[in-house]
């Protein structure tokens, strides 16, 4: 039965110092139990936290799962794709997982990411690398997918978003330059100048392969939003694709803007601050910075003392930004005992770290009143 998520956006409404919302958007894997995000809250009892999404929520996969051994998965060509029992046991417990967060206030978001088969959202729709590297040239099929196989694709994913109630999605094409063995494999999905000279991908066509990703990218979640059987948020994460958004597009003679598609899009790399986005979302729709929670290699956090976060903050308050982005959320005792002095100064508890970040947009601290819900799979399950 299709039902409308009982999110109350209002009940997390909190504003900064200039009196404009900013959303606090965590992004968790499937083997974290997201309820704990309901306990970070400000002093005065507003939830901390805005919207959560489930990374790896659902993976892009153009492959025929019925004939893989697998019985998480039974679908065949392109669809959503859920490949291990952490996606399925979340998701099949829902009610448990994401109803507490959204009665809360809190939104729940499906990410959508490329399964490194090699397709992406900015693939479906139109071939974007045509002028270079014409599809016919590549034994590999079915490119390209075309609108009948897209729009069968989309109607995969309303079913998932409204079986789980879910709030929206969030688009992550960081792995559509990824060529997987099982499906299309063409990992020029995302163009490279030094990759693909040979077949005469100058930086011109490059850009303009760049620039059809995000339209097509822009056209599917349009089409996506329309095929809803209620309003959704979409979040974009400003990477391949997501980065060459087009400011408007017109679909049946009625234009449309970035903003009516796409609620916020966000810097990508973490630890850096970009503060001009690379799309034409606005300021107040736009995070020009993306935290680490916890310790991953590849996800440095920005300087962890109280003046170098507060010194972001400070200039994120003065641009009025619209989110801000947390990536690598972990249980807090996993936190507290992997990397006890994660955030500095001797300090291992998430909420005081998070408070560097409060206080200066809403001059409270964040306080932890929830239980310690520990990580369900993997190593570190327990903690």
């Amino acid at each position: 039965v299709s039902v409308k998520p009982v999110t109350d956006p209002d009940l997390a409404q909190k504003l900064n110092k200039n009196g404009k919302r900013v959303i606090q958007e965590a992004w968790g894997e499937p083997e974290e139990d997201p309820r704990q995000l309901i306990g970070y809250q400000l002093e005065d009892g507003t939830p901390f936290f805005d919207r959560y999404v489930i990374l790896y929520g659902g993976r892009i996969a153009y492959r025929d799962c019925s004939m893989d051994g697998t019985t998480l998965c039974q679908k065949t060509g392109l669809h959503l794709h859920y490949g291990d029992d952490e996606q399925i046991h979340m998701y099949n417990d829902y009610m448990n997982k994401f109803r507490p967060l959204q009665e809360a206030g809190i939104m729940v978001l499906m990410s959508m990411v490329p399964r490194t088969d090699g397709v992406g959202i900015g693939s479906l729709y139109e071939w974007p690398n045509e002028e270079y590297w014409p599809w016919q040239e590549n034994t590999n099929t079915p490119y390209p997918f075309g609108e009948d196989v897209t729009r069968a694709f989309i109607r995969d994913v309303v079913a998932e978003l409204t079986k789980y109630q879910l709030d929206g999605v969030a688009y992550d094409e960081e792995y559509a330059n990824k060529a997987g063995t099982a499906g299309p494999g063409l990992a020029n999905v995302f163009p490279d100048l030094g990759v693909y000279q040979s077949f005469g991908a100058t930086s011109e066509k490059i850009e303009k392969a760049w620039a059809k990703g995000g339209q097509n990218l822009f056209r599917f979640a349009y089409e996506l939003q329309q095929a809803m059987p209620y309003p959704i948020v979409q979040d974009v994460y400003e990477i391949r694709f997501g980065s060459r958004l087009p400011e408007s597009m017109t679909f049946n003679g009625k234009r449309v803007r970035i903003t009516d598609v796409f609620d916020y899009s966000f810097e990508p790399n973490y630890g850096n601050w970009q503060g001009d986005s690379s799309n034409p979302m606005p300021k107040n729709r736009y995070g020009p910075c993306s935290i680490a929670l916890a310790d991953v290699d590849t996800a440095p956090l920005p300087p962890a003392n109280d003046n170098g976060i507060g010194i972001k903050m400070r200039d994120h308050l003065d641009g009025d930004y619209g989110i801000v982005m947390y990536y690598c959320f972990r249980s807090r005792n996993e936190i507290k005992a992997r990397w006890p002095n994660k955030y500095g100064d001797g300090i291992p508890e998430p909420e005081h770290y998070l408070s560097r970040i409060s206080r200066e947009l809403y001059g409270q601290n964040v306080i932890y009143v929830g239980n310690d819900y520990p990580r369900m799979y993997g190593p570190w399950a327990g903690l």
